[in-house]
């Protein structure tokens, strides 16, 4: 675990856990930023400043931003969240990188999750085998229905990669 030292954006402190290798890492972090902030305004891309990562640079993978967007319309309430997958990569050993997208720059706040395998650019390495678990999973009042034979994780010695399909939601 370690904590950001900085970032570009006017995030404040970043928290990750993370697993590091010599040809990959994997990271996970949660945290907010405001696009109406100056700091993140004046950002061509997301810069987060880390301590020494094991790898120098990384290929591209992806993290989660999403919004919030609730209000009430009418006497009803509505509920308008959304958010989309964005490019991220390990730009050199002290920092990552994240696409910055102008579809968010009219919301308050944007959440952001880091769940993230890089992978070391330009370097091979042997396949490592982990083992496959069947899961179920159940959300209250049955809100989503997941799918038993889409849903399962793989476990390796320092973590897991976890997939969840949903059937439906109502």
């Amino acid at each position: 675990m370690f904590n950001s030292t900085g970032n570009n954006f006017g995030a404040g402190v970043i928290q990750f856990k993370d697993v590091q290798e010599s040809n990959y890492i994997v990271l996970n972090a949660k945290f907010t930023c405001s696009p109406q902030s100056a700091e993140y305004q004046a950002a061509e891309v997301l810069e987060i400043y880390v301590p020494a990562l094991s790898i120098a640079r990384s290929t591209i993978a992806g993290v989660v931003a999403r919004y919030k967007e609730r209000g009430t319309s009418y006497g009803y309430p509505y509920i308008y969240d959304g958010g989309t997958v964005l490019k991220s990569w390990v730009k050199d050993a002290n920092t990552l990188c994240i696409e910055k997208l102008s579809c968010f720059d009219d919301k308050q706040e944007i959440i952001i999750y880091i769940q993230t395998l890089y992978c070391m650019l330009g370097q091979g390495g042997n396949a490592t085998k982990g083992k496959e678990k069947r899961i179920t999973a159940t959300s209250e009042d049955n809100a989503l229905r997941f799918s038993t034979s889409y849903s399962f994780c793989v476990v390796f010695e320092k973590w897991i990669f976890y997939h969840m399909m949903f059937d439906g939601a109502s």
